[in-house]
Order: C-alpha cells, then structure tokens, then sequence
C-alpha cells in the first residue's frame, strides 16, 4: 500500500511536468484559432500563456510539495521495512541495513521521480503540445485561482529577486522573421511547404525594409504619352514596350495630368473608338522616393491605383513602380531568364547599368559596396559614376574588389551597359589607370 502511494505521488509530478511543458511548447498561432471557435481548453491555455510566472509557480508549487511529501512519506514509511528486510534475508549486510534502507529508498524514489515524474511526462507534452496544452489549460487555470494567495506571494518575490540581479523585459518580439523562415524551411523538409513559398515569405518580409525606389522603372526607361500624341505613335510605343500603365504629360514627363492602363487603350484601339487619353487616363499617384514598398502597396489598396509615380526630393520624377513590380518582387522574375544580365562563354556579364544595385551586388558577391554609400545611388549605374566621379566614355573601365568593370555602351549621358569579368591577375590592376581599392 505504501509503495503504491508514493508511485501515485510520483505520477501526479509528472502530470505537473507534463503540464508545465505542454504548456510552454504549445503555439499560440495553433491554439488561437481554436479559442476563436470557443474551445474553452484553447482560451484557457492562452490565458495561461499570457502570464507564465503564475501558472509556473503553481506547478512548481505542486511540485515542490510533491517532492517533500515523496521524501518524507518513503524515508518514514519505506526505509525501516527495507532496512529490517536487509537484516533478515542478507546476514552480512546487517550491519548496514540502517544506513542502506534510507539510500535505496532514496535512490528508487529519485530513479521513479525522474523517470516516470519528469522524462516520459515531458516527452508525451513534446509530442503534441497543443492537444495536451487544451487539456490541462482549465485544470491547471482553477488550481492556479485556488492557489492564488500563494502564488501571489511567490510571483511578488520571484519579481523582487529579478529586478534586484538587475534582469530587464525583453524588448525582442515573441517572434521574430528569422524564426519565421525557420519553420517554414523545417516545413519544407517535412513538405508542408514549397521551396517557392519559402522565397515568397521571404520576399513579403522585405517590402517594409526595400525603398520603391529600389523597384522603379527608372526615369529614362518610362515610356509616356502626350495628351495631344497621334493614335500611330501610341500604338507604335505599346508594340515596343511591354509596359502595364503609361503617364500621360503635357509636353515634358514633369508635368503628368495622368495615367492610363494598356487595357483601357486596347478597348479603345481595337474597338474602333476615336483615342481619346483624357476621357480614360486616372489621376496620377505620387509616392516619394524614400517610401517603402510596403507603404506604396498600402496607398495601392487605398486608392485602388496599381500604379504610381516616384518623386525625387526636388520634386522631379524619378521613376514609375506599378503593382507588377511588386508581385515580381515578391515572386521573383517571371521570365525564364533575368533581362537584366547575360552571361558570355567566357563567364563574363553583359550587365544592364539600370540594375538595381542590391541585385548587382548580389550578382557579384566579392564586390563590397562602402557602407557609408547606403542608399546614395539605386543603381549600378550610380555605382560606377561614384567610381570614376565623371560621366565615362564607352570602353572606361576600373578595377573593384577584384572585378574589372568597363563601360561598354552609352546613350547619351546615360550609362547603358556595363561588362564585369572577374580580374585573373593582378597585371591587369598595375595598368589600370582608374583602380579602386582591392
């Protein structure tokens, strides 16, 4: 009888155990849906949760007490039996029996303690911590209201003791983007998820943080119509152009009055309507250039625009993003080749200058931008340009970070391909006359 009493105080540890873990493993985002549909267990657990010190000194109160009770009641009630057993069955251990009855008591007591009070009872919480957390979550809520003046007492003191070893509140989230990515890679070894979902997580998670201006067509790639344009060149700028939205401007591309979308022009073209811009163009939407791309997606929803025009901080207008340009961002690019680079047989890259310069230095991962250069050009274009610190000819080149970079056409003033090769040797470096820092 007696041992059967203290292997129920030893099971009744470990419902605490097991209480105590499910109750710290489980997910809030698994048990949160549940609550919402009224599972009592669910909203329990949570508001558990959601003030750790009292449910832990309630368990720990039932532990502690288990343990002292399982002490006593084995020494009390255990150790003279075992000990007079000694002396009776094992003649030449009799001597001993005093000293060793108490020590096997104690040591069966820890191994049942351990075993069945702890070990298992936290594995089964680890298994399904959610199911479990829903079960004890209204138990465990009672005992902690039955034990309420006690806990207060020792959550009041367990504070005390924290703030006098000078421990702070974490001001870190509960969860952060790292973790989140995390779990969806876990996901993706137990495939729940696809490797794409991961990129697409990934790049939402980057729209607070990635300036539009980062994403923009840039001003000199912006294709735009004059209110007063012949319905021939419209129709010759939407044949060249794969473009979704056009600005439409009197006279200049600073003076926009609107925007129109190629479907809206279709129906006209194709049905025989007399183009008329004005009767189908939006008022514009201006963002500054500064804005994140997450802040663009929201005037998006406000507004029901798909499309805006970036202004620079002297009012000028630096580009145009549409909603295309963000999905891209997200998803990635949806041709089957990157538009913005090629790479020749001799591992070289024929680069578009108007790259944005984080998907440069992505390309090129040996070639450090200056941190003190964040954010002062977009693109690679405005890499180069800070380089030579002059506007180049074709065939200008300088040496970076062990990459040569040649300007190898211009349109105008304006930067339009760039060649990178990675430097073999460093005879090439002593001869360049315009070399950065290796």
């Amino acid at each position: 009888m007696e041992l059967l009493f203290l292997l129920a105080l030893v099971i009744l540890n470990g419902l605490f155990s097991m209480s105590e873990m499910a109750l710290v493993s489980a997910r809030r985002a698994r048990l949160q849906p549940l609550a919402d549909e009224g599972d009592k267990g669910a909203q329990a657990a949570i508001q558990l949760m959601e003030h750790p010190d009292r449910f832990l000194s309630t368990i720990q109160i039932g532990i502690t007490l288990i343990g002292v009770l399982a002490g006593v009641f084995g020494g009390a009630s255990l150790a003279e039996p075992l000990a007079n057993t000694i002396r009776t069955n094992i003649p030449a251990l009799a001597p001993y029996a005093a000293a060793l009855g108490p020590a096997l008591i104690v040591a069966f007591t820890t191994y049942l303690s351990l075993v069945l009070g702890e070990l298992v009872p936290k594995r089964l919480a680890l298994q399904n911590p959610e199911r479990l957390a829903r079960m004890v979550g209204i138990p465990m809520k009672w005992l902690s209201r039955f034990a309420s003046p006690l806990v207060s007492v020792l959550s009041f003191s367990t504070g005390i003791v924290i703030r006098l070893m000078g421990v702070r509140n974490s001001d870190e989230p509960s969860v952060t983007e790292i973790e989140v990515l995390s779990m969806i890679e876990q996901g993706i070894e137990g495939g729940v998820f696809e490797a794409s979902e991961q990129d697409m997580v990934a790049g939402v998670m980057q729209l607070d943080v990635r300036l539009v201006r980062q994403i923009i067509t840039p001003r000199p790639n912006i294709v735009w119509f004059d209110v007063d344009e012949d319905i021939s060149d419209v129709r010759r700028k939407m044949v060249e152009s794969t473009y979704s939205a056009y600005p439409v401007c009197r006279d200049d591309i600073d003076d926009v009055i609107g925007i129109v979308y190629a479907k809206d022009v279709a129906v006209q073209l194709l049905g025989g309507i007399p183009l008329n811009l004005e009767s189908i163009m939006k008022p514009p939407l201006f963002v500054p250039e500064t804005v994140s791309v997450a802040d663009v997606v929201r005037q998006f929803k406000q507004t029901g625009m798909h499309s805006a025009l970036v202004v620079g901080e002297h009012g000028g207008i630096e580009g145009l993003v549409t909603l295309t340009d963000v999905v891209q961002e997200i998803i990635g690019d949806v041709e089957s080749s990157d538009p913005m680079y090629t790479r020749r047989e001799d591992g070289s890259y024929l680069i578009d200058a108007t790259m944005p310069i984080d998907h440069f230095s992505e390309l090129f991962p040996a070639l450090v931008i200056p941190s003190d250069e964040s954010g002062a050009y977009q693109s690679a274009a405005g890499f180069v340009l800070t380089r030579l610190g002059r506007i180049p000819q074709a065939g200008d080149f300088f040496i970076w970070h062990k990459y040569r970079i040649e300007v190898v056409d211009m349109d105008g003033v304006r930067i339009d391909k760039l060649l990178v090769q990675t430097v073999i040797n460093h005879a090439e470096q002593a001869v360049a006359q315009n070399t950065g820092p290796e």
